[in-house]
C-alpha cells in the first residue's frame, strides 16, 4: 500500500525506455546504463547515457535519464538543462515534468515544483493516467513528497485536487486509500488558509485596538484571549493546571508573577540581547514607541498565530508580548507599542542593576 513513508531528499526515477530506440548498439548501452544506476554506480550510468544520446540523441528518455544521473551527483544545473531538452522534444513528456518538480523541490522552490507537477497534472487530465506502473510510483511518490513540504499554492490546489480524483478513480483501490486521506489534506489545507485569514484580521484589530500609553498590567491582559493567556502561563512557567482556570483568575496569577521583581529580573536576564535591547530603546522613549519604528528595528510578528497556548511566538516582538513585558494598541490616530506601567520602573531598576 502507499504510504507517505515515500519521500525522499532527491526523488530520481529512470525512465526505462530503450524500446524508443532504433539501433541494437544504443539500447544494449541503455540497459547497461540503467543497471549501473541501479547499483550505485551513477558516474558510469551517466557515462553510458551519453553514449546512447550521441547515437540517438532525440530521444526524451534519454536525455531525462542523463538527468537523473545528474541529480544522484548533486549536478542540478546540468540535470534542468537536459530535462527541458527532453521536453523540447516532447511537450507533453511528463517524466521530465515530474522531475523537474523534484529538481525544484530540492532547491527549496516550491511554488515552481507544484507549477511543474501541475502542468504533469494537466497533461494527465487531457490524455489519461500513464499505462506503466513505474511512472504512476514516481508520480505518487513526488504528490506525497510535495504535500509534506507544506501547504499546496491557491493556484495549484484546484488541479491537485482534481488529479487526486483521476488517480482515485483509477487505481486499485488498495493504492487509493491514501490518496483519499491526502484529498482530505488537501480541502484541510484551505481550510487552514481561511483560519489564518481570520488570525490576521484579529492581530490588524489588535494593533488597532485603543489603548492607554500608562496602561497597567491588569489592563493589557484583559485585551487577550485564555488561550493566549494560557501560553503566557507555560511561557511564564506558572503552576498548576492553567487549562482549567478562568480568564480572569489567569491574568491576576500572570501579572502577580511579572511583579515579582526576583522573577522578573531573572526572565529579563534571560532574554536575547536584541530582546533586552528593544526593551532599552522603549524605556528610553518612556515606555512607548510607534509600532511602525518598533517594527523596522526589530520585526514584527503580524505573521504569526495569537494562540500563544497551540503556536508559542518565535519572533522578537511575539516572544516579548507573550511574556507580557509589552503591548500594542492604538491611540492618537497612530499603532504603538508600549510597556505596562509597573514594569517600567521595575525593568529600568534591572537593568541598572545588571551594569553596575
Amino acid at each position: 500500500m502507499l504510504s507517505v513513508k515515500y519521500l525522499y531528499n532527491v526523488i530520481c526515477f529512470l525512465n526505462c525506455g530503450a524500446g524508443l530506440l532504433t539501433s541494437l548498439k544504443a539500447r544494449k548501452l541503455f540497459m547497461r546504463g540503467l543497471r549501473a544506476f541501479r547499483a550505485g554506480d551513477f558516474e558510469r550510468a551517466l557515462n553510458l547515457f551519453q553514449k546512447v544520446r550521441s547515437l540517438e540523441p532525440c530521444v526524451p528518455a534519454v536525455h531525462h535519464n542523463i538527468a537523473t544521473a545528474y541529480m544522484k551527483l548533486g549536478d542540478f544545473r546540468r540535470a534542468e538543462k537536459h530535462l527541458l531538452e527532453a521536453l523540447k522534444l516532447d511537450s507533453k513528456y511528463t517524466y521530465a515534468l515530474i522531475s523537474l518538480a523534484n529538481l525544484r523541490l530540492e532547491l527549496g522552490r516550491l511554488d515552481e515544483a507544484w507549477n511543474f507537477l501541475c502542468s504533469a497534472a494537466e497533461i494527465y487530465k487531457e490524455c489519461g493516467l500513464p499505462s506503466n506502473r513505474e511512472e504512476t510510483d514516481y508520480l505518487l511518490k513526488t504528490l506525497f513528497n510535495l504535500t509534506s513540504k507544506g501547504e499546496i499554492p491557491k493556484e495549484n490546489s484546484e488541479t491537485v485536487e482534481e488529479l487526486l480524483n483521476l488517480l482515485i478513480q483509477e487505481l486499485p483501490a488498495k493504492d487509493a486509500q491514501p490518496l483519499m486521506l491526502l484529498k482530505i489534506a488537501v480541502g484541510f489545507g484551505r481550510e487552514i488558509e481561511r483560519w489564518r485569514e481570520q488570525d490576521l484580521k484579529r492581530r490588524l484589530k489588535m494593533k488597532s485596538t485603543p489603548i492607554n500609553p500608562d496602561s497597567q498590567l491588569d489592563e493589557v491582559l484583559s485585551r487577550y484571549s485564555k488561550y493566549a493567556l494560557v501560553g503566557m502561563g507555560k511561557i511564564l512557567q506558572l503552576k498548576g493546571s492553567l487549562e482549567a482556570m478562568k480568564k480572569s483568575e489567569l491574568a491576576e496569577k500572570i501579572s502577580a508573577r511579572l511583579r515579582d521583581s526576583k522573577f522578573l529580573g531573572d526572565l529579563v536576564e534571560k532574554l536575547k540581547h536584541m530582546e533586552k535591547a528593544a526593551l532599552t530603546d522603549l524605556l528610553l522613549k518612556g515606555g512607548a514607541m510607534p509600532w511602525n519604528e518598533f517594527a523596522e528595528k526589530y520585526g514584527n510578528d503580524i505573521e504569526e498565530s495569537i494562540y500563544w497556548n497551540w503556536h508559542p511566538p518565535k519572533t522578537l516582538m511575539g516572544r516579548l508580548k507573550a511574556m507580557g513585558l509589552i503591548a500594542e494598541g492604538s491611540f492618537d490616530g497612530k499603532e504603538w507599542i508600549i510597556m505596562p506601567k509597573e514594569l517600567k520602573p521595575l525593568i529600568t531598576t534591572i537593568q541598572k542593576q545588571k551594569h553596575k
